[in-house]
């Protein structure tokens, strides 16, 4: 193997304090005779965070988060011997077990392959090169069995071993190589992609909360998205498996036969623009996955569409709901007239994150650049004007109440004291009174409350 110092680094509290704690873990495993190693995930990032040290930000390469809060150990322990070298242990799937050590929790994983002794069969099984390099604590080594140094330092991401059997293993790798290669910014090997084209309708075999969990993590930042839309685009046979099409083989909500391509190039340029400019300095993270996984969808899709995307990726309520936001603002934007509630609505509907994502999304894929910054400007002032009629919208309040509007119309709880109490708040929105004796005032003028007095009977 290829053994090379780590790179001196000052850890930061938290990742002191988890070094510490695995540190622990590898002194009590090697007290029993067990060999024992960080692997992984940390070891990978703590070498681009070394190498990316003292350099002017590529950007280029999206600024993703490196997972320098998380170590695992692999050892040629068993379960059961790990067991034993420790007080607090809770057994998991597949060899792994978590120790629980000064506050912190650690996965110590079994070595895989024929010798269960040898790290260099465990780093052949692993999915990346760059994932199966080791680290000695005791040596301060990093121990490069498969080449993972060498693709580190030439920025490309590989599969461990056989590519096609790596992917027969377990499919979701196709889809964690386009989530890696763009929050790393590194090209996915030839044989790599080869491998992912041929086997990308193996993805169908996936558990649906699986692949969602991929496409989350593509979301931790405009940039990261932007890149694996890009690398999404020019996959179409894993675009079909991962978003859902009809009976005619179209993406749901595409057009003319479209297979969607189009609409990911689209995603991936608004995204890129947004990551460009900054949007005003706001990044987004995964809480906004949802309204960005709406916005693949050609921006005339019918609500059903959303909804069909909604339920064959299984989104969790928040997702959900945050892809509805977004669906909601393009019908808005899309309609010669809006009701001032449905304005109202979109800006209760969501969190403030998914809001401002949701319009800064919309304003970067405006077919002219100059027309974002008014597009945003026109919906701050009216965030600001219809902030009390959103904040009764949130809390479920009305401006003017029910048991008084019942009283004042002499008619029973209904429909039509249900269109009352709807023009009520669309009376207060539009004029901003909160007042409720002067919004029931206006409201014994209007058309609506002659309506239905009217039809009380």
């Amino acid at each position: 193997p290829r053994r090379v110092r780590m790179p001196g680094w000052a850890p930061g509290k938290e990742e002191r304090d988890l070094l510490d704690a695995a540190r622990k873990v590898t002194d009590q495993l090697h007290s029993g005779g067990f060999q024992a190693l960080i692997a992984g995930g940390w070891v990978r990032d703590r070498l681009l965070r070394e190498a990316r040290r003292g350099h002017p930000p590529d950007p280029s390469v999206p600024s993703a988060p490196l997972a320098l809060g998380d170590i695992d150990i692999a050892t040629d322990a068993s379960p059961e011997q790990v067991k034993g070298c420790f007080p607090r242990v809770v057994a998991m799937p597949k060899q792994v077990s978590l120790v629980l050590e000064d506050g912190c929790k650690l996965e110590v994983t079994t070595f895989r392959g024929p010798d269960p002794h040898c790290p260099a069969s465990d780093a052949l099984l692993r999915d990346f090169t760059v994932n199966a390099l080791f680290y000695d604590l005791r040596t301060d080594e990093v121990i490069d069995f498969v080449g993972g140094l060498r693709d580190i330092d030439r920025k490309v991401l590989r599969l461990s071993g056989g590519a096609q059997d790596r992917l027969v293993e377990d499919p979701v790798r196709i889809l964690r190589a386009v989530r890696l290669s763009a929050s790393l910014g590194f090209a996915i090997a030839p044989a790599t992609l080869a491998a992912m084209r041929d086997l990308s309708a193996s993805v169908a075999a996936v558990p649906v909360e699986r692949v969602l969990g991929e496409v989350v993590k593509m979301s931790q930042s405009n940039a990261t998205w932007a890149a694996a839309m890009h690398i999404l685009a020019d996959l179409p046979e894993l675009r079909k498996q991962v978003f859902p099409t009809d009976a005619h083989g179209r993406r749901s909500g595409s057009v003319g036969g479209d297979d969607g391509q189009g609409d990911f190039l689209a995603a991936a340029a608004a995204s890129a623009r947004m990551a460009e400019s900054g949007t005003e300095g706001r990044d987004f993270g995964t809480g906004v996955a949802g309204a960005r996984i709406a916005a693949l969808l050609p921006p005339a899709s019918p609500l059903e569409s959303y909804e069909r995307l909604c339920d064959h990726l299984r989104m969790a309520k928040q997702q959900r709901a945050a892809a509805l936001v977004m669906a909601q603002l393009r019908h808005m934007e899309a309609a010669r007239t809006v009701d001032i509630l449905d304005v109202v609505r979109f800006y209760a509907d969501g969190s403030d994150e998914v809001v401002d994502f949701c319009l800064c999304c919309h304003a970067s894929a405006l077919p002219s650049p100059a027309a974002a910054p008014p597009f945003l400007d026109r919906h701050a002032q009216l965030r600001r004007r219809l902030g009390p009629a959103v904040r009764r919208q949130v809390e479920g309040r009305r401006v003017v109440g029910s048991a008084r509007l019942a009283g004042e119309a002499g008619m029973q709880p209904g429909p039509w004291l249900g269109r009352m109490l709807e023009e009520a708040e669309r009376i207060s929105a539009d004029t901003g009174i909160d007042d409720e004796d002067r919004v029931l005032e206006l409201l014994k003028e209007s058309k609506v409350w002659e309506d239905c007095t009217q039809r009380k009977g």
